[in-house]
């Protein structure tokens, strides 16, 4: 297939995703007229990072003292793993906060972030020239597990490829650069719209797509997050890259099945004093996941994902096979 044929079929995807033209020969349908929205995180609301409210923050060293850090200022959070290339860490969806993300109904997160440092040398991974990894990624896997990982440079977001193995050997495909999009951003902070409907995802700004392509799928990974259903994470997920975020608000638009514009879950202020819902996983054969809050317990029962078997586990007890070496 011709470059410019491929550009013009992942545009025009973008339009029918956004409800800009007919979905001609495409699997997906417009985005619905009306929606409503579940807020996870607005920073405007001063409570403090992301844990403060839809999400729940964890960060591992690869190799010990950990000094990845999250702060809040001025309406912003701000996420970095720059100091320690190694260290990975992230604001996990909250269980107990995340709707059913319904790929045939279609939904669309929202959020508004800026990458303001990031380093991937040295992180390709199947010999191709080009980096497989980011120091700022979200992942949203809907509830019959199938998703998207999107990836951020400073001049460039992308997807994460599935298939059936990682590299090597060269040929496998799993989280491997796939379709990218020249992108700044780092310019400022930016609101995007990625909109998950039948098949399909759409990235765009303002109206104005950015990527598409089609819904993947990462079980071949065989470990949480990628066999979990309703997940959502945005962070530094790898050994291989770093970087510097600052993240404004997340939402999730729905379907209006006629309950009008309230949010199903607002977002929960939990008083740090009262419940730091901060976890370190320390590397150690035992995996071994301490919260930095006198009720741990209250920390852990919040932070569940639901596997593709069904049941519930804890983040904590599952975070350091997301983070393995060389990830």
């Amino acid at each position: 297939m011709k470059t410019g044929t491929r550009r013009w079929q992942l545009r025009r995807l973008a339009l029918a995703l956004l409800g800009c033209v007919p979905a001609i020969g495409l699997t997906v349908r417009a985005a619905p007229r009306a929606e409503r929205r579940v807020t996870l995180y607005d920073g405007s609301l001063n409570t403090g990072t992301p844990d403060t409210q839809g999400f729940l923050y964890l960060a591992r060293p690869q190799t010990p003292p950990l000094m990845a850090t999250q702060a809040f200022a001025d309406g912003v959070a701000t996420l970095t793993t720059s100091a320690q290339r190694g260290d990975s860490a992230g604001w996990f969806g909250r269980a107990d906060r995340l709707p059913a993300l319904d790929r045939r109904a279609g939904f669309t997160v929202t959020f508004t972030v800026r990458l303001d440092a990031e380093d991937h040398s040295g992180s390709d991974k199947n010999g191709d020239g080009i980096g497989d990894r980011a120091g700022l990624s979200i992942i949203v896997l809907t509830s019959d597990v199938l998703g998207i990982e999107l990836a951020f440079w400073p001049g460039e977001v992308w997807a994460q490829e599935d298939g059936a193995a990682e590299p090597p050997p060269p040929g496998n495909t799993l989280f491997t650069h796939a379709e990218g999009a020249a992108w700044d951003s780092s310019a400022a902070l930016t609101p995007y719209d990625l909109r998950i409907q039948g098949d399909a995802y759409a990235l765009s700004n303002a109206g104005a797509p950015i990527l598409a392509g089609r819904l993947r799928d990462y079980r071949a990974f065989g470990q949480f997050p990628y066999t979990s259903r309703n997940f959502l994470f945005l962070g530094d997920d790898t050994t291989s890259a770093s970087g510097t975020m600052a993240l404004s608000q997340v939402a999730i638009l729905l379907p209006d099945h006629g309950e009008g514009g309230t949010p199903t879950a607002s977002p929960t202020v939990i008083p740090i004093a009262t419940v730091e819902a901060t976890a370190t996983v320390e590397a150690t054969a035992t995996v071994a996941a301490t919260a930095t809050a006198e009720t741990s317990a209250t920390a852990t029962a919040a932070a569940t994902a639901t596997p593709d078997g069904g049941g519930t586990v804890t983040v904590e007890a599952l975070y350091l096979p997301l983070l393995r070496g060389g990830r």
